[in-house]
């Protein structure tokens, strides 16, 4: 039978491979922990509501007056905030229309990204590749 932590630890397994779908992100954690990647980090948010015009019209209008609901804002905000710190540079950019937060993070935080509330999933961002810091200064 397994000990708890054994089954704690498969847990945590299966939770970041289910929010972390990319696999060749999920080896960079054991591989390079220290390497610096631009991360794609969806939010769970309530899905947008969309309708037609006009009876009878085949143009669809959002039921949001073309701005997000302050639901969508503020959950995505609170994910910023909760991410600032997990970042390399301290920066979070929100992407209202994704619904994702975009972040400069070390490989190591992942797993802490992953359980964090609201994260749906993170992907790497491919236009950058994952780099190696190295300090200057020793």
């Amino acid at each position: 039978m397994p000990s708890n932590d054994e089954t704690q630890t498969g847990n945590v397994q299966q939770n970041l491979t289910s929010i972390v779908p990319d696999k060749r992100l999920r080896e960079l954690m054991d591989s390079d922990p220290d390497a610096v990647c631009s991360l794609i980090v969806e939010a769970q948010l309530p899905p947008r509501q969309f309708s037609f015009a006009d009876k009878g019209s085949k143009r669809l209008v959002s039921s949001e007056s073309g701005e997000s609901p302050a639901g969508r804002d503020e959950e995505l905000s609170k994910l910023a905030d909760e991410l600032k710190p997990l970042s390399e540079n301290g920066e979070a950019i929100v992407m209202s229309s994704a619904g994702a937060v975009v972040i400069n993070a070390a490989a190591k935080q992942l797993a802490k990204i992953s359980v964090l509330p609201g994260v749906k999933a993170v992907r790497e961002n491919r236009k950058l590749p994952p780099v190696r810091i190295v300090n200057p200064n020793g």
